[in-house]
């Protein structure tokens, strides 16, 4: 994330980081006004521009709009799947077509530390295959690899071990019961164990 922030000096020398996405500052609100403290069940949501410093190509530009919905005090798989309603409630309202919703569990810090590790030493295997970012992030955050899109690496992630393999019990069931309520929503999804995107807080 860091070399896509779009930071520069203002007219004083003062460094200037351009925000990237909302979430960790909704997070930093929750926190800082004590939220929880008012209802232990929490609902916000969050729309405004954000920046990155990418290339610019088609559909991805520097500047963009984000809309966050964001749920703290309840790890229900009915609010996940209601976030994911909303998400698809507004593109229907908006009349947008041929969207398509993937999606992944990332599991719990259970799971996670022997699926990074697993996929840490199969990266090493292959880090001659991977672009410099690559090398970098599998040893620093080895899951961000999934996010690139250089060729060589894609063909490395295609044999890379999954973290469904590696989900706990609670976890399974969670992701289970998610994919149920969806299907009692009526949301068509298409389940990508390879689908891993997101920043590096």
């Amino acid at each position: 994330m860091e070399k896509e922030m779009y930071t520069f000096s203002d007219k004083g020398g003062e460094s200037v980081t351009l925000r990237p996405e909302a979430t960790s500052s909704i997070v930093r609100a929750y926190i800082e006004h004590k939220l929880y403290a008012w209802d232990p069940e929490v609902r916000l949501y969050f729309i405004g521009p954000m920046f990155r410093y990418e290339r610019p190509q088609k559909g991805r530009l520097r500047q963009f709009h984000q809309i966050n919905a964001e749920v703290f005090g309840v790890a229900h798989p009915m609010v996940d799947a209601e976030v994911m309603g909303i998400l698809i409630h507004l593109l229907r309202s908006l009349g947008l077509q041929g969207y398509r919703l993937e999606i992944n569990s990332l599991g719990c810090p259970r799971c996670r530390p022997p699926f990074r590790e697993r996929l840490r030493s199969y990266l090493e295997e292959h880090l001659r295959e991977l672009c410099p970012d690559c090398r970098r992030r599998a040893e620093r955050n080895p899951l961000r690899v999934f996010d690139c899109k250089v060729e060589g690496c894609q063909e490395v992630i295609l044999q890379a071990p999954l973290l469904e393999g590696f989900l706990c019990e609670e976890c399974r069931a969670h992701f289970g019961e998610v994919k149920n309520y969806l299907e009692d929503l009526g949301i068509p999804y298409e389940v990508n164990p390879r689908m891993v995107r997101g920043l590096d807080y």
